[in-house]
């Protein structure tokens, strides 16, 4: 009876120990090779926006045999901090496999394993600034302009100031008072921005 474990050589011997009629025989020595199985696992492709937290990854695993409990999970490095972008395979926020294997069957398997890309999007809700109105006489100096910020996400080190084209020399009449922003840390394209100018 030949019991096979798993991949790999195999040595089969054959023996004939003979009885009281025929001598032993010499043994006969052969390898048999038992070649891996094929498994094959997939990551699908997802798309979430900025600030949201991941989604439940899915994927597909086929080729297991012999009722083997490998099963799969997928994961990715990015968080939800993680800058609006296209990340593929071989890229750390890609989606990758990760195959669980309790019972050290994977060295009988070739594994083919394929990530899935994360697209990353623009914030779901806006970033809306708002410039407050103000009135001013003629002739006078601009006085503190200001105006609020709706939207930011992950606590990014987004400001502005308000400012106007406005001076004291300038006629009577309506002048839009609208952000410049601040963005040391290069986030505000993880938003889409619409101003409400003052």
């Amino acid at each position: 009876l030949l019991v096979i474990a798993g991949a790999g050589p195999i040595t089969v011997v054959a023996s004939q120990p003979g009885n009281e009629i025929y001598f032993p025989a010499a043994n006969v020595t052969n390898v048999l090779v038992v070649k891996t199985a094929g498994l094959i696992v997939v990551a699908d492709n997802a798309v979430r926006p900025y600030g949201a937290a991941n989604p439940t990854f899915t994927g597909t695993l086929t080729g297991v045999v012999n009722n083997d409990p490998i099963t799969v999970s997928f994961e990715s490095a990015a968080t939800v901090t993680t800058s609006v972008g296209t990340f593929g395979p071989g890229n750390p926020n890609a989606i990758t496999p990760v195959l669980l294997d309790p019972t050290g069957r994977l060295t009988n398997y070739t594994v083919l394993s394929t990530d899935g890309t994360l697209t990353i999007i623009q914030a779901a809700q806006p970033l809306v600034a708002t410039g407050l109105n103000a009135v001013r006489p003629y002739g006078a100096a601009n006085p503190p302009l200001l105006g609020t910020i709706q939207g930011i996400l992950n606590g990014d080190a987004i400001s502005a100031v308000w400012v106007t084209t406005a001076t004291p020399a300038s006629p009577v009449g309506n002048y839009p008072i609208t952000p410049v922003w601040s963005d040391p840390d290069g986030r505000l394209s993880n938003y889409i921005v619409v101003t409400n100018a003052g």
